[in-house]
């Protein structure tokens, strides 16, 4: 499930408490649109190349030692 998906579901999720608590609602909407899901995005994002790229550094290695 990506980030994208979770802030989707607290979107979906503020609608649907706002006919019992305007309140819940409202913090769930601020959740959302707020900059720590933001730069929580961002870092998953982030983290994700990082590993990413070092997958492709570790196979590259064994690539060129299989080589040898």
């Amino acid at each position: 499930m990506s980030f994208q998906n979770i802030l989707s579901l607290i979107e979906e999720a503020s609608s649907l408490v706002d006919p019992f608590s305007s309140t819940s609602s409202e913090e769930l909407s601020s959740l959302y649109e707020s900059d720590l899901s933001i730069e929580t995005e961002s870092s998953l994002q982030d983290t994700e190349k990082s590993l990413s790229n070092m997958e492709f550094s570790k196979y590259a290695q064994l690539e060129f030692n299989f080589n040898r």
